[in-house]
């Protein structure tokens, strides 16, 4: 089904030790491989544990399941899981992991070898909430939540990926500021001042690392799209909807639609793209919009003392000559490439053109 219909793939969630007789670990190992081969994923997959997500370029085993048949967070990469992510050549481990246990991985993966990069480690993002018990991820105080990026910078460190469990944190634990929220994660913005949500206390989350550890600081980038195809709508995994449809989706103002999303740029705020003109900042920035899902692209003038931060002022649409990049491809410059790409201009009282363009390189 996979390989017809064009998917990601399978999750396999073993949730239980198999029965003692019937237990031989080579049998996993063995049906992993097959997967992976007759999947055509190139001969990549990351195990996760009893989860295993089976798609062209990856699997993914969680590391609980152990060779001798036991129920086990892991934390890492050992001698228990080794021979499973072996036949993956990737993992996703647990959340709960320190510096101790991500160096011990990043040793123990040189010297199978496994390309450490394909070493996920998880992170918790619920984890900053206050629960009983507590759940724990790194950093160990205060972890997850606004501090997702100090987490990912330490990965980083040892040259290891991430798995951010539950990004859409934001959405259900702020509902009056979730993409707020989402940029200063992400994007290392200022949370907003009227943060509001069930911890009670906001010093939970406005915590003294969240600016300086964005989640995007320590990622890489990796192009959009395929190699001969790109499309996207602009389509969110959280959109708004009209009030003639509250009732589909019992009276809440906001709805989720996450198979739908497109693939989204990396929109740039105001601080990155702003220049000096005069007594003013000009700003060009984009922003997503909803109803029907769309980028609205934005080029404002800020006049006054604080200026450069756009924040609270006057804003006097102008024309500028700025750009604002939306996508990076990596897709063949031949006569076969074509592009189509609709757009609609607002009026403005100010004389503004619009344009899109195509940059190519040389690898």
């Amino acid at each position: 089904m996979a390989l017809c219909y064009g998917f990601d793939g399978w999750l396999i969630n073993i949730e239980k030790t198999f029965p003692v007789g019937h237990w031989d670990p080579l049998m996993l190992q063995g049906f992993i491989t097959q997967l992976k081969l007759e999947l055509g994923c190139g001969g990549r997959v990351i195990c996760i544990g009893p989860l295993v997500m089976i798609s062209k370029t990856y699997i993914l085993e969680y590391d609980a399941l152990t060779k001798n048949n036991n129920i086990a967070f892991q934390n890492g990469l050992t001698d228990k899981n080794i021979e499973f992510v072996r036949s993956a050549g990737s993992i996703l481990t647990n959340y709960e992991w320190s510096s101790d246990l991500a160096r011990q991985a990043k040793a123990m993966a040189v010297s199978n070898p496994l390309p450490p990069e394909d070493v996920f480690f998880g992170i918790d993002v619920w984890a900053q909430n206050h629960g009983n018990p507590k759940r724990v991820t790194y950093p160990p105080r205060n972890g997850g939540g606004t501090n997702v990026g100090v987490a990912v910078a330490r990965l980083s460190d040892f040259g290891l990926a991430s798995g951010i469990f539950a990004p859409a944190w934001p959405y259900q634990h702020f509902p009056n500021s979730a993409r707020a929220v989402e940029r200063s994660m992400w994007d290392g913005d200022d949370l907003p001042q009227d943060l509001d949500c069930s911890c009670g206390t906001k010093s939970t989350h406005r915590t003294d690392e969240y600016l300086r550890y964005p989640i995007t600081k320590y990622a890489r980038e990796y192009p959009a799209g395929s190699k001969s195809f790109f499309y996207t709508n602009f389509e969110r995994a959280f959109a708004l909807h009209d009030a003639t449809l509250d009732h589909v989706y019992d009276g809440k103002k906001q709805h989720s639609q996450v198979g739908a999303q497109s693939i989204l740029p990396d929109l740039p705020r105001p601080a990155r793209t702003s220049q000096m003109r005069r007594d003013a900042v000009v700003v060009v920035y984009g922003e997503l919009r909803d109803s029907p899902p769309r980028l609205a692209i934005l080029a404002e003038r800020v006049r006054g003392a604080q200026a450069e931060k756009a924040v609270s002022l006057t804003r006097e649409l102008v024309n500028v000559d700025s750009k604002v990049m939306l996508f990076k491809l990596d897709m063949d410059n031949d006569t076969s490439l074509q592009a189509r790409i609709s757009f609609r201009k607002r009026d403005s009282v100010t004389k503004m053109k619009v344009g899109f363009y195509l940059r190519f390189e040389d690898e």
